[in-house]
């Protein structure tokens, strides 16, 4: 488990990777209280995003070592699974 995005202060886009086998599996975003919905960040990892639980609507794409996730509302959280 390792953290991505930037640092929590309650003001951003924060999260972590699972790997597994040294292999990217998992995905925990966070939208903290933010003014924009969408956080872009490269990544040095690569596969399908698919969105496990949320508690909002959640549109993730990782693709050519850049990750865009968009949240649907403030204080929300993602599952992802990377295949």
């Amino acid at each position: 488990v390792c953290p991505i995005l930037d640092k929590p202060t309650g003001r951003s886009f924060t999260g972590f990777k699972i790997s597994v086998d040294n292999k990217v599996k998992y995905l925990l975003l966070f939208r903290e209280v933010t003014l924009t919905d969408t956080v872009v960040a490269s990544v040095d990892f690569s596969g399908d995003a698919n969105v496990i639980i949320s508690n909002v609507d959640v549109d993730v794409k990782i693709a050519d070592g850049v990750l865009r996730a968009k949240f649907a509302k403030e204080r929300a959280y993602a599952l992802i699974e990377v295949k």
